[in-house]
């Protein structure tokens, strides 16, 4: 039992200290790389395209909550509409 025992022991310690060596990290790695940034016309197609979703959504909201787009049993008669 004690020889069954110390067997057992050494074997893994001996499998233990060559998982370690194989799971070391490189202490030698390369530094990572500086991140680059967007160019100048990537930053103006986003800012064109976040634009054009802001003014489209303006304008949808501004035509949802004028009176003249209001069916007319909804609106009184004496509101002035252009339309």
């Amino acid at each position: 039992m004690k020889t069954t025992l110390k067997l057992v022991g050494t074997a893994s310690l001996a499998l233990l200290a060559a998982a370690g060596t194989a799971l070391a990290q490189d202490t030698a790695a390369a530094a990572p790389e500086a991140p680059q940034f967007a160019l100048a016309s990537e930053t103006a197609y986003i800012f064109n395209t976040l634009l054009f979703l802001i003014g489209g959504f303006l304008v949808m909201w501004m035509a949802a909550v004028s009176p003249c787009s209001r069916p007319a049993w909804c609106v009184r008669r004496t509101f002035p509409c252009s339309a």
